[in-house]
């Protein structure tokens, strides 16, 4: 069983690796002399980015600025006052 720091690692490459094997699925998929049907060309395309965003959804209280990103979230006024990324102001007040 790993443990500790290693354990991240073996996450973080793990997902990165999956996300190599499928890019090379779309590659084949989109390059080679065989017509492959719109809908499989995207969903590899999903498939890449899946494995990256997984890994962001599933953070939890890491980093220097989460737990200043929950206050803002918590209590939408603050964003009126600290001046913060317009997107993250955008997604924040349609949620």
């Amino acid at each position: 069983m790993v443990s500790g720091p290693l354990k991240s690692l073996v996450l973080y490459f793990s997902a990165f690796f999956l996300s190599m094997f499928f890019a090379g699925c779309w590659q084949r998929a989109s390059i080679t002399g065989r017509k492959r049907s719109l809908f499989v060309r995207c969903l590899y395309g999903l498939l890449v980015i899946a494995p990256t965003v997984f890994l962001a959804g599933i953070r939890y209280n890491i980093g220097t600025d989460y737990l200043g990103y929950v206050e803002m979230f918590q209590d939408s006024s603050l964003l009126l006052v600290w001046k913060i990324e317009p997107l993250y102001a955008i997604i924040n007040i349609a949620l």
